[in-house]
């Protein structure tokens, strides 16, 4: 049973999304949002009272609060999307091209992922559940990572066959 598919700068970055909403990365992402609104306030607000007044002595409470801001964006809107770039720009040069073709087969003993150069090889025990988004499916393993696979992108059968076989074989 085989599952392929391109992997893309634009495949890259939807997984990015999907591995960045959810839980607490939620959480984080509105706590950092919420920071970074009320520190460029504060920021503005100092900058405007110290215009106001002809206060000089808080000019590094202002810069802080900028740095504040900006940190706190970052970390809620550019990190994740960054450290993808970075991924997809290491990986293309590893496979020498902008896109490649990744494999997943669904073997009687394993679970085998190819990708240009590289076979990692799955025991059907490590996998903790299976979950289902849209065309989506993501292999969950035990060590906290996951294995994405495509509805229509199955070569030689069907994403029921598929399932059945690897929860058949974890149990």
């Amino acid at each position: 049973m085989k599952n392929e598919y391109t992997v893309t700068w634009k495949l890259i970055k939807e997984w990015t999304r999907d591995i960045g909403y959810g839980g607490i990365r939620s959480v984080l992402k509105v706590i950092y949002s919420i920071l970074g609104v009320l520190s460029l306030l504060s920021a503005v607000l100092i900058t405007v009272m110290c215009i106001k007044n002809r206060i000089d002595s808080l000019t590094l409470n202002i810069a802080v609060l900028f740095f504040i801001s900006a940190f706190a964006f970052y970390k809620a809107f550019l990190q994740d999307i960054l450290i993808a770039r970075q991924r997809y720009k290491l990986l293309s040069k590893t496979y020498g091209a902008s896109e490649w073709k990744r494999t997943v087969e669904i073997g009687e003993e394993s679970i085998t992922l190819k990708e240009g150069i590289h076979t990692a090889e799955y025991e059907y025990r490590s996998v903790s559940e299976i979950k289902e988004k849209g065309n989506k499916i993501f292999i969950c393993l035990s060590d906290r990572t996951a294995i994405i696979m495509y509805k229509d992108s199955f070569v030689d059968c069907t994403w029921e066959e598929c399932k059945n076989r690897i929860t058949e074989k974890k149990a």
